[in-house]
C-alpha cells in the first residue's frame, strides 16, 4: 500500500470519528505534517505510521513501497528476533537491544520501543522499582506532552505504545506507595479502552490487566461496589479473549468484595476462588 492511500486511510477514519487534524496529531506530529501524511505529500517513517494508525484503532498496513528505511527495516528484523527471545522467556537478549541503539539515530518511538525492551529485561534481573519507574516516565515523556505531573494523559488519543507504558508507571507508582496516583491512571486506562477506540489486539491483552488492577486497588481503599463492578466487567472481556491469569485475580477480587458486603454466597466464591488459584499457581 503506497503512502497516498495510507494517508487516505488515516483521514478517512479521522474524519468519520469526528475528529480533528490537532486532537489525531497530538504529542505524535506536528499537524502540518499530518497533513501532508494525510495528502500524500509526506512518507511516514515505520512507527509513526503504526502510531497514527494504532490511535484510530487501525492496523498499519504493510509498510513497502519505500516506507521503510534501512535502518528501520534492521529494527523491525531485531524486534522481531526479541519478541520470540521474551515468548520462550529467554531474557538474555542485551547484544539484541546494543544492535537496535547501533541502527542509526532512534526517534521518539523506537526509542519507546527500546524501552519497553528494556524494562523486561531489567525487571528479569530484579531491577529497583524506582529504577524502573525513571525509565518508564522518561520514555513516556518522549511523546506525551499533555499530561499532569502525575503522568495523568491530558489528550484523548494514545498510541498502543504510550498506553503500555503508562500501565507500567500505574504499578510502579502503587508499588512505591502512591496509590491514589496509580488508581487515577488505571481508571484513565480503563474508560479508553470502554470506549473501545484503539487496536482490539491491544484491548484484548491489556483491558483484562487493567480491570484486574482497578478491582484488586479499588478493595485496598475499601469500595467494594467499584471492585465487584469491574470485576464483573473484567469477566467480560476475559471470557471475550480467553485471559486466564487476569481471570483468577478478578476472581479473588469478587470473592473479597463479597465478603466486604456480607454476601451470603461469599463462602461459596471464597472456596471456588481459592481452587482456581491453586489450579493457575500451582
Amino acid at each position: 500500500m503506497d503512502n497516498c492511500i495510507l494517508g487516505e486511510l488515516i483521514r478517512t477514519y479521522r474524519e468519520q470519528a469526528g475528529l480533528s487534524r490537532e486532537e489525531v496529531a497530538g504529542d505524535f506530529c506536528s499537524v502540518s505534517t499530518l497533513t501532508r501524511i494525510e495528502g500524500g505529500e509526506e512518507i511516514p517513517g515505520r512507527l509513526l505510521a503504526e502510531e497514527l494508525c494504532s490511535s484510530l484503532g487501525l492496523v498499519a498496513p504493510n509498510t513497502n513501497g519505500g516506507l521503510l528505511s534501512r535502518e528501520e527495516a534492521e529494527r523491525s528484523v531485531i524486534e522481531w528476533r526479541i519478541k520470540r527471545k521474551i515468548e520462550r522467556k529467554e531474557f538474555d537478549y542485551e547484544d539484541l537491544l546494543e544492535e537496535y541503539r547501533e541502527c542509526g539515530e532512534t526517534n521518539s518511538f523506537e526509542r519507546q520501543i527500546h524501552d519497553l525492551y528494556l524494562s523486561l529485561l531489567l525487571r528479569h534481573k530484579g531491577t529497583d522499582d524506582s529504577e524502573l519507574f525513571s525509565l518508564y516516565t522518561e520514555s513516556i515523556s518522549l511523546t506525551l506532552f499533555s499530561r499532569t505531573d502525575a503522568f495523568l494523559p491530558k489528550r484523548n488519543l494514545l498510541s498502543k505504545t504510550e498506553l503500555l507504558l503508562l500501565r507500567q508507571i500505574a504499578v510502579m507508582q502503587h508499588r512505591m506507595g502512591r496509590k491514589d496516583d496509580a488508581i487515577a491512571i488505571m481508571d484513565y486506562l480503563d474508560r479508553y479502552y470502554e470506549r473501545g477506540i484503539c487496536l482490539e489486539s491491544v484491548i484484548s491483552i491489556e483491558y483484562p490487566k487493567v480491570l484486574r488492577f482497578v478491582a484488586e486497588w479499588k478493595l485496598e481503599k475499601g469500595d467494594a461496589d467499584s471492585a465487584l463492578d469491574a470485576a464483573e466487567r473484567g469477566f467480560v472481556q476475559c471470557a471475550k479473549f480467553g485471559s486466564l491469569y487476569p481471570f483468577v485475580h478478578l476472581v479473588k477480587a469478587r470473592a473479597d468484595g463479597l465478603a466486604i458486603k456480607k454476601s451470603a454466597s461469599a463462602d461459596k466464591e471464597r472456596a471456588f476462588a481459592d481452587f482456581m488459584w491453586s489450579q493457575v499457581y500451582r
